[in-house]
């Protein structure tokens, strides 16, 4: 069974498509897109001639890497964090060692001098390493038991596999071997500045010890200048981001989010089969929410706003000549009900709302926003110009704008406005044309929108309560204030700052103690030991 050329042409509006398919073994994706490309040429050859300038870019990618696309980008800047700030402990660590070789300085000579070799002095100083880097590694995977149970419900729902990660033995194993890698690296400098150390330097200086040597001082300071230099980095870069979520949250979204609430239904097909039927619930629905105290407005839409859901349709503006090699022309269209403009407190800048009277019988009507009349006709008044769904060669019904708004934001507050236009449900079907099937159903679904005077939270019951009285079975899901859809919306981007943060503080904390020691290492090798304090007295005395 295939398509006739007329229902690609009618039906070529839908142009995005996932199919899901298991390879064969020992089939790659790389061998598996080289087929797609050769079946994908071979449908195009079939194209009518009104769909000859459309092409078809197949992309084949296994499922569990398409599963974390949307995630790579927070756990590379998770990498990224974790490598600088290992990086500074790593520093850390070397130069407390060093610090403590250098007060070691004449036990160690008097070590080399009654015949240990330098070997064993190496050995001693790396297995002090591993000692502390291990003790830490077995600290740090306890801590992160206890952060991993408290922190997984903070984590952005976006994140896949969240109810997964775990502490399982391949993540201890790889702690572990990273802690003693970590151990040998931070043990080697002072290992070799013990190993080298100059018996004879240190033994002429009598009861002084640890004398700080040019070298190992400019070691020293060169650890901590590095520690200093990558937290400020971190510093910086947890700085830029806070400034940018700052902003990104004072971006006027083109509706107000304060007062609303919304939830999600689905009317079951078995009970709801007919158009009259879902009408019915409709109607009853939109009535009884406006009769409820304090509440202002109540709409229905098929897309909330500000939710991060891209999914996209392409239409065809009239008079609109696409300059050469173009792409679709492709827009979100919401299908709403009742007051949804007025509930989600987007303005009408221009012409009229959806009335009543906009039902399948009457002349179909759209409502679009700013971006697609400056787009597509600029400097001039969009009222009465039109647009139809699917792609210019399609014979589908044309759209009248009876209606403009601003610029509404769909995705992210911080990413572009795209097209959009809005079309009643009460029309979605008659707007398909002939493309449109018999047993098509619209407005069995979709988000309420409830705009009252007390807050979200007191009306969720009243909003329950309503739709239990109409149908007794029907489940809300999504049962939310907008601040919470919106928040939603942002919670990666939150996540991310948040993170950066926490470990700019931790690269701070873990500067510290270096700069500590290099302010405090003793540059007067006689303010080592209480001895040398009275020798220093008795000189005085003299």
């Amino acid at each position: 069974m295939s398509f006739t050329q007329t229902e690609l042409v009618q039906g070529a509006g839908n142009w995005g498509y996932y199919m899901v398919g298991r390879l064969k073994p020992g089939v790659t994706p790389a061998q598996a897109q080289e087929d797609a490309v050769d079946a994908a040429q071979e449908i195009m050859r079939n194209f009518p001639p009104a769909l000859s300038s459309r092409r078809i870019h197949p992309a084949v990618r296994p499922l569990d890497e398409a599963t974390i696309a949307q995630a790579r980008p927070l756990i590379r800047t998770l990498s990224l964090a974790v490598t600088v700030v290992l990086f500074i402990a790593c520093a850390n660590l070397a130069g407390l060692l060093l610090v403590r070789v250098i007060r070691r300085r004449r036990e160690i000579s008097v070590r080399l001098a009654l015949g240990a070799s330098g070997a064993a002095v190496l050995r001693q100083s790396i297995v002090e390493a591993l000692l502390l880097s291990i003790s830490g590694g077995l600290l740090g995977l306890a801590m992160a038991g206890v952060a991993l149970h408290v922190g997984v419900r903070l984590l952005p729902e976006t994140l896949p596999r969240v109810s997964s990660i775990s502490l399982d033995w391949k993540v201890i194993a790889f702690a572990l071997g990273l802690a003693v890698l970590t151990g040998l690296l931070c043990g080697l400098i002072p290992a070799f500045a013990s190993a080298r150390t100059q018996v004879n330097e240190a033994l002429k200086e009598g009861g002084r010890t640890g004398s700080v040597g040019g070298g190992h001082a400019r070691l020293r300071s060169a650890l901590v200048v590095t520690e200093l230099a990558v937290a400020l980095v971190m510093l910086t870069a947890s700085g830029l981001l806070l400034r940018s979520f700052e902003k990104m949250r004072s971006v006027g979204l083109g509706f107000r989010a304060d007062h609303t609430l919304t939830a999600t239904y689905s009317l079951p097909r078995r009970q709801y089969s007919s158009q009259a039927a879902i009408d019915a619930f409709s109607l009853t629905m939109l009535t009884k929410l406006e009769q409820l105290p304090g509440v202002q407005a109540v709409g229905v839409t098929s897309m909330l706003p500000a939710a991060d859901v891209d999914f996209r349709g392409t239409f065809t503006p009239e008079g609109y000549v696409p300059p050469k090699g173009a792409g679709l022309n492709l827009a979100w269209i919401p299908q709403v009900m009742g007051n949804y403009f007025q509930a989600q407190g987007i303005k009408i800048i221009r012409g009229r709302d959806f009335t009543p009277a906009d039902r399948e019988d009457a002349p179909l009507v759209v409502i679009i926003n700013r971006t697609l009349a400056d787009h597509y006709w600029p400097g001039q008044d969009p009222i009465g110009k039109r647009l139809h769904r699917g792609p210019a060669e399609a014979a589908l019904p044309w759209l009248t704008v009876v209606g403009e708004i601003g610029e509404v934001k769909q995705l992210a507050a911080d990413a572009p406005t795209g097209e959009q236009f809005y079309v009643t449900f009460s029309q979605f079907k008659a707007d398909a044309g002939p493309f449109a099937s018999p047993s098509m159903l619209t407005g069995n679904g979709g988000s309420i929108v409830l705009r009252g005077q007390l807050p979200p939270e007191q009306m969720a019951e009243s909003l329950r309560a309503v739709v239990r009285s109409i149908d007794p079975q029907l489940p809300l899901t999504d049962v939310e204030s907008m601040d919470r859809v919106v928040s939603e919306g942002q919670a990666p981007r939150r996540f991310n700052t948040a993170l950066i943060s926490a470990f700019a503080g931790a690269a701070v904390l873990l500067g510290r103690p270096a700069l500590a020691a290099r302010l405090v290492a003793p540059e007067d090798p006689e303010t080592e030991y209480p001895g040398n304090h009275r020798a220093r007295h008795a000189r005085r005395d003299r």
